[in-house]
């Protein structure tokens, strides 16, 4: 690969301007927050230096190396994956958080059985029939029995075994009885589910009675999250029967959205038009009392009633209908898109940062050595130059850390004929500093002599 052309190198000397005037900015809050000249400077701490956003060499190296124009071309195509993976993900995140729902049905039998019943009298000129032992107490036993239907998609029915029960808020059977005093006992038996209520496929009603009984099954389903039922205009209006509290609310905003009835002056106002005047009862409703306004235009949504009658003159009795609901459950494959966007976030993205962790130390060591390789080749071409410009970069180096004054020039630190002077260096501050730096450099050894 060839050497970078002068437009790629002015792109690169660009970018490096940005991130060298951002740096600039940097080292002048930290300035700003070292402490005061009245500390000693053993006092002082050094900021540390931060590991560099960009994974990328120095700028030298750019223009020098053929191969870190393909560097180059590959962290900028990293940058645009990492947006687009960002992206996707926020957008897998947002559509797994909403609930998504299908539709199935559920079917209901009804049937019950008698005991001890008295028979009816016989046909002429037959013989009795027995009647029912003596002491016996004539009974009845209604079975109420649900089960979910095939959708005919293996994905669906393998995942939703789900119980009766687990469908029902409450049921309610009235018992219609003609005369109580001939068969004692509530007319009303409620079931309401409980936490710690056990799933189960049917609900078994047994009492003493020898009449046929006419009952009324009510059933409240159990929705997640709960339902309502839209009222009177409002429902009219929205176009909408049966939703949830957020579904309702995205109706009406829709519809406020589609008329353009939110005031161009101030964003936080309705003004209703001639249907949603009848709903908020005047011109105009300030946004947040929307949901106060939904409150007074849903209900609870309307039971499930079957009608049956309880045969006692047959030993068991079959209702010759079956009756069919449609309840919402969570999509199975919700579930699967939860594990998978979980193993992408622990595995995958544990492996992407060893990697960019790698690349960030392999960039930190090319800057390395291009610095010794800089500092070896300036000394080597002029060595009395270099030493000179050294010392005078190390002075401006200390005098920063230190915070001091040079020729009434703030921050600069000591000034020149200080740094002349035995004696500074041999201050308790100095020791200290040559302990740290030869400790760098012998940890530094160690990590190169452990590769």
């Amino acid at each position: 690969m060839s050497v970078p052309t002068s437009q790629q190198q002015q792109q690169m000397l660009a970018q490096y301007a940005q991130q060298h005037q951002y740096q600039q900015q940097q080292q002048h809050q930290q300035q700003q927050q070292q402490p005061s000249l009245n500390k000693r400077p053993s006092e002082t701490v050094l900021p540390q230096q931060p590991k560099p956003k960009k994974r990328l060499p120095p700028l030298p190296a750019l223009l020098s190396i053929p191969e870190s124009k393909m560097y180059a071309d590959l962290v900028e195509m990293e940058q645009k994956l990492d947006w687009t993976i960002t992206r996707k993900k926020v957008e897998v995140q947002d559509a797994v958080g909403r609930p998504v729902k299908v539709k199935r049905t559920i079917r209901v039998y009804l049937s019950n059985t008698s005991s001890f019943q008295t028979p009816p009298p016989p046909p002429a000129g037959e013989s009795d029939v027995p009647g029912p032992e003596a002491g016996a107490i004539p009974s009845w036993a209604l079975k109420i029995e649900g089960r979910l239907l095939d959708s005919g998609n293996p994905r669906l029915d393998k995942s939703s075994k789900r119980k009766f029960s687990t469908f029902l808020k409450s049921m309610v059977v009235e018992l219609d009885r003609s005369d109580p005093s001939v068969q004692p006992g509530p007319n009303i038996i409620e079931w309401n589910k409980h936490t710690s209520s056990p799933a189960q496929d049917g609900f078994t009603i047994m009492r003493n009675g020898s009449n046929n009984i006419p009952i009324r099954i009510i059933m409240h389903l159990d929705h997640q999250p709960a339902r309502y039922k839209v009222v009177g205009e409002f429902a009219t209006v929205l176009d909408v029967k049966e939703e949830t509290r957020v579904g309702i609310l995205a109706a009406l905003w829709s519809y406020i959205k589609i008329n353009n009835l939110q005031d161009k002056d101030d964003r936080k106002k309705i003004n209703a038009d001639a249907k949603l005047r009848r709903i908020f009862g005047h011109d105009s409703l300030p946004i947040h009392y929307l949901p106060e306004v939904i409150n007074r235009w849903i209900a609870l949504p309307d039971p499930v009633v079957i009608r049956y009658t309880i045969r006692t003159d047959v030993e068991r009795h079959v209702h010759p209908k079956v009756y069919d609901f449609e309840v919402e459950m969570d999509d199975p494959y919700k579930s699967r898109i939860n594990t998978a966007l979980q193993a992408f976030s622990e595995e995958g993205g544990k492996e992407i940062v060893g990697l960019d962790e790698e690349i960030s130390n392999l960039a930190i060591a090319l800057r390395n050595s291009r610095t010794k390789r800089d500092f070896l080749q300036s000394f080597a071409s002029d060595p009395s130059a270099f030493i000179h410009k050294w010392l005078d970069s190390q002075a401006r180096d200390l005098s920063l850390a230190l915070g001091g004054e040079v020729n009434g020039v703030a921050g600069t630190g000591l000034a020149p004929e200080d740094l002349r002077r035995s004696e500074v260096f041999r201050l308790p501050w100095a020791e200290e500093a040559t302990i740290i730096s030869e400790g760098a450099r012998a940890v530094e050894a160690l990590q190169k002599g452990g590769r």
